[in-house]
């Protein structure tokens, strides 16, 4: 085998003429948009970082007015339900009260209407008795005793 150095030669001048070449007029514009490119890559993912750390507050934040929002509920829920038996037990102790007052007034009418029967009764039985006596005596005695 025979090498032919001129040929050789050429081409490995051919070859550094071309990395020459491709390196001042190629490479340097594919290296430039490749570097602009990665920074722009770069830029996308601190952008998405802090995109991300925001939406992290802004559930945190979300999370901790929730829980406030819960706790007050909680609060405003318990504070609704002791109002509530306080107006209800108000409102029991207002019921008994009437309840008491109307049963009051009934007995004292009863006690009254009583009273009034038994005076009524004995009035009727008085002058019941009282008739049957004058009937009786006017029987025994005679009608002209009566008239004097």
């Amino acid at each position: 085998m025979h090498i032919d150095w001129f040929v050789f030669l050429a081409q490995i001048f051919n070859f550094l003429l071309l990395m020459y070449l491709l390196k001042r007029f190629l490479y340097g514009r594919i290296i430039k948009a490749m570097d602009d490119r990665e920074a722009k890559i770069a830029a996308r993912f601190a952008e998405a970082e802090a995109l991300k750390v925001k939406a992290n507050e802004a559930a945190e934040l979300y999370e901790k007015r929730n829980q406030m929002l819960n706790e007050t509920k909680e609060i405003m829920l318990n504070e609704a339900t002791m109002a509530a038996d306080a107006k209800r037990k108000e409102l029991m102790e207002k019921v008994r009260a009437e309840v008491d007052a109307v049963k009051a007034r009934w007995q004292d009418m009863l006690a009254r209407e009583h009273d009034a029967f038994f005076y009524d009764l004995r009035q009727r039985a008085a002058k019941q008795l009282y008739a049957t006596a004058r009937k009786a005596l006017a029987d025994l005695a005679d009608v002209e005793l009566e008239e004097r």
